[in-house]
């Protein structure tokens, strides 16, 4: 491969990893430890009915305040029925098994586990 060919690709490769998924950017996303699969998966097991059973239904984001092994679970508008939660927060555990599974966030984020 010739110089030029060689500079070309790797632009070409740096223009597409940088036009990737804006998550990356967050500061708290990049310490997040829960893999985007895994979050599928658990929220599929969780949530089957809501989410589907692989978790695609459901709308799957990162704690906001950087808990690294805690991620929410955003059920679908239509799946959501008036008096239960929009959404819960599951916890893990540095292995990945959950812990805790809530409808609302918990106080304070310690050792990387919401509490």
């Amino acid at each position: 491969m010739s110089a030029p060919t060689t500079v070309a690709s790797l632009l070409a490769l740096a223009m597409l990893l940088a036009s990737g998924p804006s998550l990356g950017d967050d500061e708290h996303a990049k310490r997040a430890k829960v893999p985007s699969n895994d979050m599928r998966r658990i929220a599929g097991e969780l949530f089957p009915d809501k989410c589907g059973w692989s978790g695609e239904r459901c709308t799957l984001v990162y704690d906001a305040r950087g808990c690294p092994l805690q991620f929410i679970v955003s059920f679908p508008l239509d799946e959501r029925v008036s008096g239960e939660p929009s959404a819960a927060w599951v916890t893990v555990n540095p292995r990945g098994a959950v812990i805790e599974v809530a409808s609302t966030k918990g106080k304070e984020c310690r050792n990387g586990i919401a509490s």
